[in-house]
């Protein structure tokens, strides 16, 4: 949770509608007055920093 916090607002926003509320990218666009593409791009540039944010703290983590 603290990495999805680091997020951009309208990324964050995105991110829990897809990923947790499992919405439709239609629907979230509908909600967020933004076009399909742009909640793909989105929630991708979402994914893609939470996998960096989350990948340092794995190889933190190994000994």
């Amino acid at each position: 949770e603290a990495a999805i916090a680091t997020l951009p607002t309208r990324q964050k926003a995105v991110f829990i509608l897809r990923y947790y509320e499992e919405k439709p990218h239609a629907e979230i666009a509908g909600l967020l007055g933004i076009s399909e593409g742009a909640v793909k791009a989105h929630y991708h540039q979402a994914i893609r920093k939470l996998r960096g944010e989350l990948g340092a703290y794995l190889r933190a983590e190994v000994p």
